[in-house]
C-alpha cells in the first residue's frame, strides 16, 4: 500500500509540474501537549487499564506531547504530526506518526489526499489528542476505545460547501492495510465516509459517520490460548485445556477470513454563550468472532468567566461477544456452551462499564488549560477498564494541558 501511495504522490506532482514557475511556498509548526496526574480508589492489584492503582499517582497514563508540520507549495500541502505519549513508555516507532500525508486542493471545495492520515470516524476524532480542544482530561474511553487505531494509510477526498446558513463538509476515505491490532494481525479493507453540518455561527454542530470494511486473522494465534486460559480458569488441567483449544480451533466454527464490520456513529455539539452541550453515540457491528461494541455520552457544560464545571455520562459494552463465540457455528451441546458462557461472565470477561464524570476546567491564560475530574465508575461485576471483576470504583484525574 505505501509504495502505491508513493507512486501517486509522484504522479501528482509530475501533473503539475507545469505550474511550479510560480512557486508559492508557505510553512508552519503547531504542537500540543498534556502533563497528566492519575490514582484510583482501587486496592492493588486491582488496576485501571492495568497500570494505575492506588499503590502510587501515575504521571503516565494522560501525559502526551504531539507536534504538527506543514508544509504548502501552491496547492500542494505535505502535512505531518507525530504524537509520543507517557502510556507506551515515550517511545517513537512507526505508530507515532498519526499523519504523513499529501494534500492537494483542486479548489476551495474540493481536496484530495494520500498518505497516512485521520481515521476520522469520531466526533473528536480530529483533535483526539489536543486535550485543550475539549472540555475533559481525555475524550470519554468507552466510545473513543472501538476505534482500534487512530490513523489509516490510503486515499481521501473532502468536499466543503455552503447551504444556506450551515457550512457541509463530506469526507470519504479507502484503505487496504494490515495492522497489528492487539493480539490480531489485522488484514482489511475499509470504506469510510461522514458528514459534518455545522451553522455558520458555530453554535450547532451535527455530524454523522460510516464505515464498511473486511479483515481476516490467524485464528490459531489468536483464539486457542484465550480458550486454553479460559478452560484453566475453570479449574481444568493446563494440559487437557491446550487440548480442548486445539479441537475447538480446528474445527471451522470461526470464519477467520471474511470478518465484516459496518460502524456507524452520530454526534454533537451546542455552544452558545456559557452553555456546552456535547453528545455522541457509535456502535460496530461484527460478524464472528469480533465484538460489536457501542457505546454515547452526553457532556454538560457552563461558563463562569475562565472556569467551566462539566459533568459527563458515558457507557459501553460488547454484550453480544460471547453469545458470538459459544453459540453461534459451535457443535458442543448446550449445556456445555452454558457453562463456558457463565464461567466467561463470572471471570469478568464480559464487558460493560458505565462512568460518571465530575470535571473542572480553569482557562488561566490563553491556549492553557488546568482540568481536575472524578470518575465514578461501575461495571456490575465485570471487569470494565479493570484487571478484575468490580462493581463500582473511583478514578480520580488532574491535568495541565497546552497548545502552542
Amino acid at each position: 500500500m505505501i509504495k502505491q501511495i508513493l507512486k501517486a504522490i509522484s504522479i501528482l506532482f509530475c501533473i503539475y509540474s507545469a505550474d511550479l514557475m510560480a512557486i508559492n511556498v508557505d510553512s508552519r509548526l503547531n504542537g500540543y501537549f498534556t502533563i497528566g496526574a492519575a490514582t484510583t480508589s482501587a486496592n492493588d492489584p486491582q488496576k485501571y487499564l492495568a497500570i494505575i492503582s492506588d499503590e502510587k499517582i501515575d504521571l503516565d497514563y494522560n501525559s502526551l506531547l504531539g507536534l504538527q508540520g506543514v508544509l504548502k507549495v501552491n496547492d500542494f500541502s505535505l502535512i505531518s504530526q507525530i504524537v509520543v505519549s507517557g502510556e507506551d513508555d515515550w517511545d517513537v516507532n512507526e505508530e507515532s506518526w498519526k499523519w504523513f500525508y499529501l494534500n492537494y486542493d483542486f479548489n476551495d471545495k474540493y481536496s484530495v489526499k494520500v498518505g497516512r492520515f485521520l481515521n476520522d470516524v469520531f466526533f473528536m476524532s480530529r483533535y483526539k489528542y489536543v486535550g485543550y480542544a475539549y472540555p475533559w482530561i481525555r475524550p470519554p474511553r468507552e466510545l473513543y476505545s472501538q476505534a482500534a487505531y487512530d490513523d489509516i494509510t490510503g486515499i481521501g477526498f473532502q468536499y466543503d460547501d455552503c447551504f444556506e446558513s450551515f457550512n457541509i463538509t463530506l469526507h470519504a476515505a479507502y484503505t487496504s492495510d494490515n495492522r497489528d491490532v492487539g493480539l490480531l494481525n489485522w488484514k482489511k479493507k475499509e470504506k469510510i465516509i461522514n458528514v459534518s453540518i455545522t451553522d455558520k455561527d458555530d453554535t450547532l454542530e451535527l455530524r454523522l459517520g460510516y464505515s464498511r470494511s473486511k479483515g481476516s486473522y490467524n485464528k490459531r494465534e489468536v483464539l486457542e490460548p484465550y480458550y486454553s486460559d479460559i478452560l484453566v480458569r475453570m479449574g481444568y488441567p493446563r494440559f487437557l485445556a491446550d487440548m480442548a483449544a486445539n479441537t475447538i480451533v480446528s474445527e471451522d466454527w470461526f470464519d477467520a477470513d471474511n470478518i465484516k464490520s459496518q460502524f456507524y456513529s452520530i454526534g454533537f455539539r451546542y455552544e452558545d454563550h456559557n452553555i456546552l452541550i456535547l453528545g455522541e453515540y457509535a456502535e460496530n457491528k461484527t460478524t464472528d468472532m469480533s465484538p460489536s461494541p457501542s457505546g454515547y455520552y452526553i457532556t454538560f457544560g457552563y461558563q463562569f468567566d475562565k472556569i467551566q464545571p462539566h459533568i459527563t455520562f458515558s457507557q459501553g459494552d460488547h454484550k453480544d461477544m460471547y453469545d458470538k463465540y459459544f453459540k453461534a457455528k459451535n457443535p458442543v451441546n448446550e449445556g456445555f456452551n452454558e457453562l463456558l458462557v457463565n464461567t466467561v461472565y463470572n471471570l469478568g470477561y464480559g464487558f460493560e462499564q458505565k462512568r460518571i464524570t465530575y470535571g473542572l476546567r480553569y482557562d488561566p491564560i490563553r491556549n492553557l488549560a488546568v482540568k481536575a475530574e472524578i470518575h465514578k465508575i461501575y461495571a456490575n461485576g465485570g471487569r470494565g477498564y479493570f484487571t478484575l471483576p468490580m462493581d463500582r470504583e473511583y478514578l480520580y484525574m488532574l491535568a495541565v494541558t497546552y497548545m502552542f
